[in-house]
């Protein structure tokens, strides 16, 4: 499940854009993202090897899952506070 989820992350991001535009903004360029998601694939590969022992690749997955959780937390609280006010009238 936790590499589902990794996988899967970006695509709910997206889809609550649909429903609360102030997620369709820009970001501005950050190192952290990148460096997060560098780590989502050594993880995943390192996960994949046949002599890491499966708890070892769980929690590896889970703590990548949890890293990517954060990241995308940070930006929506960034884009949150920076979305343009709408006014009703």
């Amino acid at each position: 499940p936790w590499v589902l989820l990794i996988g899967g992350i970006r695509y709910l991001f997206v889809a609550a854009g649909v429903a609360w535009p102030a997620l369709r903004g820009t970001l501005p360029p950050r190192w952290r993202r990148k460096a997060i998601a560098v780590t989502q694939g050594v993880t995943l590969l390192v996960a994949l090897g046949p002599i890491v022992p499966p708890s070892l690749a769980i929690g590896g997955a889970a703590g990548a899952l949890a890293l990517l959780v954060w990241s995308f937390a940070v930006d929506v609280r960034w884009l949150v506070r920076h979305a343009p006010e709408t006014s009703a009238g």
